[in-house]
Formats: structure tokens, C-alpha cells, sequence
């Protein structure tokens, strides 16, 4: 199996695709933004293949928001930026939680989330993430989903400076839920009558990610995992925006690789890259669904913007994840 992720690491490093979707249309500027289709993720063929730990975040979810409320849940939307100084983020939360208010609201108060203000007859609730965070470990605990040998690790994880920072919650004027550790961001929204950030595009997940200010305020060091994958002739300095997205139409399915690079020529030799992995990997292959499935493969490329499409049968996708090779 670590061969396989290996592989489509590799693909991600080298393309992922560029969405036409713009960080300004979800929220603040953003570096960051992933989207999550709760229905679609929970019924997805290949989600059945993640480990037992990677399940337990959708029992943490349906613990966060009772499980009552999180079967209302349709979408989840998180956007930020990763400035060293004041990493602003926010998580929207959508669905039809107009009869769930009342129980929302007593759920957010047993968080430690009180109600502070007021904006156009919206609350807006306030607390401390280690205040939400101590209290949702206690009925993590409780529901069984701890060991008790986890809260030396809890207690030692919120005396830590960035779980001090506050945490507001609200309903937009669309009933959806936003939290935010900056108030703006929620104001924002409440102050102009503003609807909830749309995602349009089709698919379970989507990540989009802005390369250089990911580089210059986070610390990551993509240069270093590319040389791992033979990519040495190609900075992470020459990319702006990488995304990655999945989706499934019944029995088939669709993972899209892409990116936004400086120039066309960083593009084009990314795809050559690409083009070689895949020619390697499919030298090893003896399984006919995988072998279909990277021959068809499709490369699309506008200047600096590539994208590479993989797309097939679930049971292909399935048995490249189970290293049926």
C-alpha cells in the first residue's frame, strides 16, 4: 500500500489541479481552503477503505455537534491564511439546522461557547479553543472514543499559546453555523446580511493550497519532499497554487491533480515528470483495472496552469489503495 501512496504523492507534488474557484469567493483572501461533502464522503465507496483511527473523525464530528444535528449536516468549508502572527481561520458548517437552533445553542454553551453579542438580531457565541477543546476531550472520553492514557497528552496540548486564542461561533443569516477565531470574519458576515460562501464545483473533497505563502509563514519544505520523488529539477519557489480534488458518479470516479506554475515552462516539464511516473508505474502493474486506469490518464495544460485527471472505475481506484497491483 505505501508504494501506492507514494505514487500519488508524487502526482500531487508534481500537479494538482488549478480550480477555477477563487480563495476571495469563500471568505477573507485565503492559503489555504478545503471543502468536505459530509453525505458524499460517508457514502463514498472509497472512504470504506480508510483505516479504523481515519473513521473515528466522523464519530468526533457526530460527539461535536450531536448526532441529531450532524445527519443535517450537507458541507463543511475551512479557509485561513498560515501568517505566523495571527493564523486567522474559519470553519463553515451547512445544512438545514433551521428546527436544530435551540440545540445547537445549548450544544455551544456546554462547549464553553457563550453568547458575547449581538449583530442584526444574530448571537455570537465566544469561548476559548482550550475551554472547547477540554470539554469535547471529556466526552470524547465518556463515549469511549479516548483512552484514558490520552490526557496527560490533552492537558500537555492546551496549555500550548495557540489554544488560548478565543473562538467565536454563529448562525448566518442563511442558518448555517461559522466559527471563526477572528470576530471580523463572523461581523463580516452577520453586518451585511451576508450569505454563507458558496462552493460550486462539483465533488466529495477539494484542497486548495497558495505554495509561497504556505513556504513563507508556515515552514513547509515541499523542495525537500521533491527530491524524494527525482523532482529536483523543480522548486516549490516556481509554484503558486496546488489543489487536489475527488469525486464519484455511481461507479466511477474522478481524482484531479493540478497546479498553477510561474511559467509555462515549469509546466510543461512537471507534465514530462508526470508522464514518466506514470510510464514506470505501469510497468509494474499486471492488475488490467489498474493498468486501464493509468492508461487514461489525462493531461491538460494552459501555460502555467496543468491539469492531470485520473479517472475510472471505483474498484480501480479501490484496488490501486489495496496495492492489488
Amino acid at each position: 500500500m505505501k508504494k501506492h501512496v507514494k505514487f500519488v504523492c508524487g502526482l500531487v507534488i508534481a500537479a494538482s489541479c488549478h480550480i477555477s474557484t477563487s480563495f476571495a469567493e469563500i471568505g477573507q483572501p485565503s492559503d489555504w481552503y478545503l471543502h468536505l461533502d459530509v453525505n458524499g464522503l460517508q457514502k463514498s465507496v472509497l472512504s470504506q477503505q480508510v483505516d479504523v483511527d481515519s473513521k473515528k473523525g466522523i464519530k468526533f464530528l457526530k460527539l461535536l455537534f450531536g448526532e441529531q444535528v450532524f445527519n443535517k449536516v450537507e458541507f463543511i468549508t475551512a479557509f485561513g491564511n498560515a501568517n505566523q502572527k495571527k493564523r486567522d481561520k474559519a470553519l463553515l458548517v451547512q445544512g438545514d439546522f433551521t428546527v436544530n437552533k435551540k440545540q445547537i445553542r445549548e450544544r455551544l454553551q456546554q462547549l464553553g461557547l457563550t453568547k458575547s453579542s449581538e449583530i442584526n438580531q444574530q448571537a455570537i457565541h465566544h469561548g476559548t479553543l482550550k475551554k472547547v477543546l477540554t470539554n469535547l476531550h471529556a466526552d470524547a472520553k465518556k463515549a469511549g472514543l479516548i483512552e484514558s492514557d490520552k490526557d496527560i497528552k490533552i492537558k500537555e496540548l492546551t496549555e500550548k499559546s495557540e489554544f488560548k486564542e478565543s473562538v467565536y461561533a454563529a448562525f448566518t443569516h442563511d442558518d448555517n453555523i461559522i466559527f471563526s477565531n477572528n470576530i471580523s470574519e463572523i461581523e463580516s458576515l452577520l453586518q451585511d446580511k451576508k450569505a454563507s460562501p458558496a462552493e460550486t464545483q462539483p465533488g466529495i473533497f477539494k484542497v486548495v493550497v497558495d505554495i509561497q505563502k504556505a513556504m513563507l509563514h508556515a515552514g513547509i519544505n515541499l523542495d525537500e519532499e521533491a527530491q524524494a520523488f527525482n523532482f529536483e529539477s523543480i522548486s516549490a519557489k516556481q509554484l503558486s497554487q496546488v489543489s487536489v480534488s475527488y469525486n464519484e458518479n455511481d461507479m466511477d470516479s474522478e481524482l484531479q491533480l493540478g497546479l498553477s506554475a510561474e511559467t509555462t515552462e515549469t509546466a510543461t516539464k512537471i507534465k514530462s515528470i508526470v508522464q514518466g511516473l506514470v510510464a514506470l508505474k505501469s510497468l509494474t502493474v499486471k492488475n488490467p483495472a489498474i493498468t486501464n486506469l493509468l492508461a487514461n490518464i489525462r493531461f491538460e495544460q494552459d501555460a502555467g496552469e496543468l491539469k492531470v485527471i485520473m479517472s475510472g472505475s471505483v474498484e480501480a481506484f479501490k484496488a490501486l489503495l489495496n496495492g492489488k497491483d
